[in-house]
């Protein structure tokens, strides 16, 4: 009987400490990021065959921890993806105005987010937040369903940007960002590319 105690007993602290280790892995969410640099891709008219003829940007914002050190993202913070924020034709540069989720590919709207299959795995696409935690098999990504995007020029180079989100999974995300934007001209690549490799 005593040998049952014992091993109940250490059966009982074991599955205590490997508790607490779970607790200490799980991610803490942000909901009120300030994301402090970015940038964007322009891809131009790149859904002319789906009959938008409207130009593509890529949005790319992050928090400040997060950097990009000889070709790879590296840090922690959160990064959020708007992949086809569409402009009028004769934009190449994101206009003042209030972006909204849709499908049709009007000016001033993005895709909503959703994965789509490739090879044995799914990838995100369309607007989305990765939650980088420094460790490739403990990062999350989030796709964005609903909201709007506020973006003001205050200056020739200063964007100021209020972005009201919602997961998929029904998290609200209310960010801020005031920077620049350098604009890359991406138009002239034949598909999207990314312009750093994400662990």
């Amino acid at each position: 009987m005593k040998k049952v105690a014992i091993y109940i007993a250490i059966l009982s602290v074991s599955l205590l400490f490997s508790c607490k280790k779970q607790t200490f892995a799980k991610f803490s969410y942000e909901t009120k990021p300030k994301f402090e640099w970015g940038f964007a891709q322009f891809y131009g008219n790149y859904y002319s065959n789906y009959n938008i003829p409207n130009n593509v940007v890529t949005l790319h914002l992050f928090t400040k921890d997060l950097k990009v050190v000889d070709g790879r993202l590296v840090g922690k913070g959160q990064y959020l993806i708007l992949e086809d924020v569409f402009l009028a034709p004769k934009d190449t540069l994101l206009p003042e105005g209030t972006y909204l989720p849709k499908a049709t590919g009007e000016p001033f709207s993005f895709f909503s987010g959703k994965y789509f299959p490739a090879d044995d795995d799914r990838n995100p696409s369309g607007a989305y937040l990765y939650y980088i935690q420094g460790n490739g098999s403990q990062n999350k990504v989030k796709l964005i369903k609903k909201g709007q995007i506020d973006m003001d020029i205050v200056s020739d180079s200063i964007y100021s940007i209020d972005m009201t989100l919602k997961t998929a999974d029904s998290i609200s995300i209310v960010g801020t960002y005031k920077n620049t934007i350098p604009h890359f001209d991406y138009s002239l690549k034949k598909k999207k590319f990314p312009a750093f490799i994400l662990d």
